[in-house]
Protein backbone atom coordinates (compact mmCIF):
# COMPACT_ATOMS: atom_id res chain seq x y z
CA UNK A 1 0.00 0.00 0.00
CA UNK A 2 1.55 3.26 -0.95
CA UNK A 3 0.52 6.99 1.07
CA UNK A 4 -1.29 7.69 -2.16
CA UNK A 5 -3.89 5.08 -2.01
CA UNK A 6 -4.89 5.73 1.45
CA UNK A 7 -8.13 7.73 0.85
CA UNK A 8 -10.34 4.77 2.06
CA UNK A 9 -7.58 3.64 5.12
CA UNK A 10 -8.20 5.40 8.37
CA UNK A 11 -5.27 5.53 10.75
CA UNK A 12 -7.09 3.28 13.12
CA UNK A 13 -8.43 1.23 10.47
CA UNK A 14 -7.96 -3.23 12.12
CA UNK A 15 -8.10 -4.19 8.69
CA UNK A 16 -4.27 -5.77 6.94
CA UNK A 17 -4.53 -2.35 4.91
CA UNK A 18 -4.97 -0.29 8.33
CA UNK A 19 -1.65 -2.08 9.41
CA UNK A 20 0.45 -1.60 6.30
CA UNK A 21 -0.70 1.86 6.62
CA UNK A 22 0.23 2.04 10.19
CA UNK A 23 3.60 0.55 9.01
CA UNK A 24 4.06 2.96 6.34
CA UNK A 25 4.10 5.64 8.66
CA UNK A 26 5.63 4.62 10.82
CA UNK A 27 8.80 4.43 8.61
CA UNK A 28 8.37 7.68 7.33
CA UNK A 29 8.45 9.34 11.13
CA UNK A 30 11.67 7.39 11.67
CA UNK A 31 13.10 8.42 8.38
CA UNK A 32 11.88 11.83 9.24
CA UNK A 33 13.45 11.52 13.22
CA UNK A 34 16.73 9.61 11.65
CA UNK A 35 16.25 6.60 13.59
CA UNK A 36 18.32 3.75 11.79
CA UNK A 37 17.06 0.69 10.56
CA UNK A 38 18.27 -2.66 11.09
CA UNK A 39 17.96 -4.91 8.71
CA UNK A 40 18.08 -8.30 11.85
CA UNK A 41 14.92 -6.68 12.73
CA UNK A 42 13.31 -6.67 9.84
CA UNK A 43 14.01 -9.64 9.24
CA UNK A 44 13.27 -11.13 12.66
CA UNK A 45 9.79 -9.53 11.72
CA UNK A 46 9.38 -11.25 8.40
CA UNK A 47 10.05 -14.28 9.97
CA UNK A 48 7.92 -14.27 12.63
CA UNK A 49 4.89 -13.17 10.23
CA UNK A 50 5.46 -15.86 8.15
CA UNK A 51 5.28 -18.31 10.64
CA UNK A 52 2.07 -17.09 11.60
CA UNK A 53 3.29 -15.78 15.16
CA UNK A 54 0.36 -13.67 16.64
CA UNK A 55 0.59 -9.94 17.00
CA UNK A 56 1.01 -10.14 21.05
CA UNK A 57 3.85 -12.30 21.12
CA UNK A 58 5.56 -10.87 18.43
CA UNK A 59 5.62 -8.17 20.07
CA UNK A 60 6.71 -9.67 23.23
CA UNK A 61 9.75 -11.50 21.35
CA UNK A 62 10.55 -8.21 19.74
CA UNK A 63 10.88 -6.91 23.16
CA UNK A 64 13.34 -9.71 24.08
CA UNK A 65 15.26 -9.49 20.89
CA UNK A 66 15.99 -5.59 20.83
CA UNK A 67 17.19 -5.78 24.56
CA UNK A 68 19.35 -8.77 23.48
CA UNK A 69 20.64 -6.39 20.17
CA UNK A 70 21.24 -3.43 22.77
CA UNK A 71 23.06 -5.77 25.22
CA UNK A 72 25.44 -6.90 23.00
CA UNK A 73 26.22 -3.22 21.15
CA UNK A 74 27.05 -2.62 24.84
CA UNK A 75 29.41 -5.79 25.27
CA UNK A 76 31.09 -4.79 22.00
CA UNK A 77 31.67 -1.48 22.76
CA UNK A 78 32.82 -2.65 26.24
CA UNK A 79 35.73 -4.86 24.35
Amino acid sequence: MSIENNDLVKFNDPTPEGAAFRREQAMIDADIEGLARDARVDQFMNEMRTAGVPIEERMQRLGVFLRNLEQDREFTAAE
